[in-house]
């Protein structure tokens, strides 16, 4: 982690977003000809310069073509770090990274850090400029060292959207939330008024980073096999809808084998 913060590390929304899709495709294609559910590329920072091999995972970077869920090797993380230092030294950053980290939105950020098995902290205002304001303050939180890294976040606008939270804060509110098993639901693990926490004569930045130490504390962090998650959420019957088809290589070839 801490040899990545020389790089603008960029998770892109594959299935989620046409665009986004589009994009990663001129990057890389697996036997299909069509996008991979994995993709993994240095980029320069025109945005189009491929700076090692492009694929599905790291090793690819370094001519290896391990998958995706296996473990790297030492010498495979050895290279790699090796890769990183090397590309890293033909650019200087011009400033720091200093806006807030979001997914394209609550749904899939709530996804997102069931994923990741990381808290999630939701910002709820109606108003924009209400919004704008905790927006700057978590960024200031966002890439501290005591949080970089731990936490994925999210702006919401729309009180609906909020609805598999159960029950929520009335007005504005900051909450951290614990999703659920499969990231279609969660709970609130700790919450804080936001236009209070504003307009508090007292330290802002102490109030906020207590509710998301607070949250980090009381967050539990689930342990379970890529097969028995599999397993149970076939048993709960749970299911993500992507905004585009899966055309995976795996994914494609198991629906040959057994149509759905």
């Amino acid at each position: 982690m801490a040899l990545s913060r020389e790089w603008v590390c960029v998770r892109l929304a594959s299935y989620e977003s046409e665009q986004e899709g589009e994009y990663l495709k001129n990057i890389f294609r697996g036997r299909t000809g069509e996008l991979n559910n994995t993709t993994f590329a240095l980029i320069a920072p025109d945005g189009k310069t491929l700076l090692a091999p492009s694929g599905r995972g790291p090793e690819f970077v370094i001519g290896r073509r391990g998958t995706p869920s296996a473990p790297a090797s030492s010498d495979s993380l050895r290279d790699f770090t090796l890769k990183l230092q090397q590309e890293a030294k033909a650019f200087k950053p011009k400033a720091r990274i200093t806006n807030l980290p979001q997914a394209l939105d609550f749904r899939r950020a709530l996804n997102i850090a069931a994923c990741d098995n990381q808290p999630l902290v939701v910002a709820y205002a109606k108003d924009a400029d209400v919004r704008e304001k905790i927006e700057a303050l978590l960024a200031r939180n966002a890439w501290d060292k005591v949080f970089v890294g731990r936490l994925q976040y999210i702006m919401v606008s729309n009180r609906g959207d909020l609805k598999v939270l159960g029950e929520i804060p009335d007005g504005d509110f900051l909450a951290v939330v614990q999703p659920g098993q499969f990231g279609l639901n969660g709970r609130i693990l700790r919450h804080h008024d936001a236009n209070t926490l504003l307009l508090d004569s007292g330290d802002v930045q102490l109030r906020l980073k207590k509710l998301l130490q607070t949250g980090l504390e009381e967050f539990t962090r689930k342990g379970l096999s890529r097969q028995d998650h599999h397993r149970q959420g076939r048993r709960a019957e749970a299911f993500w809808q992507s905004v585009m088809p899966v055309t995976d290589e795996g994914k494609a070839s198991s629906n040959r084998r057994r149509p759905r």
